[in-house]
């Protein structure tokens, strides 16, 4: 559980980020088709360790997993 939860920290922190990064160039197509990415980046993200964790297996997500054993 805890290893689930710095996971959803980190995915957290990321998303904040893409936040700022969103208010500070708010006028570019580009930025609009990369809000489009990171959303399904996320709902993906979101979907895969949902069920992972129902299948009873540690969802292995590339950097985010290595960030997070490294913290714990």
């Amino acid at each position: 559980m805890r290893y689930n939860s710095m996971q959803a920290i980190l995915i957290k922190l990321i998303l904040i980020i893409f936040g700022y990064i969103n208010l500070l160039i708010s006028d570019l197509i580009l930025l609009r088709n990369l809000e489009s990415i990171i959303f399904i980046a996320t709902l993906t993200t979101v979907t895969f360790t949902i069920i992972q964790c129902l299948r009873g297996i540690e969802p292995d997500l590339p950097g985010i997993s290595s960030a997070t054993k490294m913290q714990i």
